[in-house]
């Protein structure tokens, strides 16, 4: 008599891309802080370390501190009045620890095309990233260095840096504003308002708020 067959059973195991497994639990907010610190530190060494201080030579590219040179910065309090008296600061490290501005939250940085501003917000980052001890970013919790260029239409300053710096990360523009609002110092700079496309526009959006300092107690 031939042998009876067996059925065999095979256990068929269905995954679904996208979905967390049960076994891996959510993230806690302290580690996507961590998520997004490591993200920032990330992208700013990107582009500190890509300054080309000679434009027609394409190939060498230098870091942010080798090439930065100290300008001169001069601290207006009171902007309304022709007759407002400059102080010269010493160095880009008195920005905020300037005995006669150390009351103010915002500073403005003014000058010609051409004059180091942009190179000036590299060096904030590099400083940042490097924990440079006298650097007047170096107690920052967080340091958010935004290019306005690259935020036309964008309201949310959450969103840009979800959008700009955290794509594949899993925290959220919800995230990431608990993550600020839980920090104890958090600086924001703001390069390029020139080339900022909403400039024009009416002060919807946190970018404008920020700048015309009316945002603190809504976006903190």
């Amino acid at each position: 008599m031939p042998g009876k067959k067996k059925a065999v059973r095979r256990k068929i195991h269905l995954t679904h891309k996208g979905t967390a497994s049960a076994s891996q639990p959510a993230l806690t907010l302290a580690e996507k802080k961590c998520i997004l610190l490591d993200s920032l530190k990330t992208a700013y060494k990107k582009q500190y370390d890509a300054l080309q201080p000679i434009p027609y030579i394409k190939d060498r590219l230098y870091c942010v501190d080798k090439v930065f040179v100290e300008g001169g910065i001069e601290h207006v309090l009171e902007t309304q009045s022709e007759n407002s008296q400059k102080e010269r600061l010493s160095s880009y490290k008195n920005i905020f620890t300037d005995s006669s501005s150390r009351s103010y939250t915002r500073r403005i940085v003014k000058g010609e095309a051409g004059y180091g501003k942009s190179t000036l917000t590299l060096q904030l980052a590099y400083d940042w990233c490097n924990g440079v001890q006298d650097s007047p970013v170096s107690a920052a919790d967080v340091l958010i260095l935004l290019k306005l260029r690259q935020l036309g239409n964008v309201r949310s300053i959450y969103k840009a840096i979800k959008v700009i710096y955290c794509q594949v990360s899993t925290a959220n523009s919800k995230d990431i504003k608990d993550i600020l609002q839980r920090c104890t110092t958090v600086k924001i700079v703001l390069d390029g308002f020139d080339e900022y496309p909403n400039r024009e526009k009416s002060n919807r959006s946190d970018i404008l708020r920020i700048i015309k300092s009316n945002c603190s107690k809504h976006l903190m």
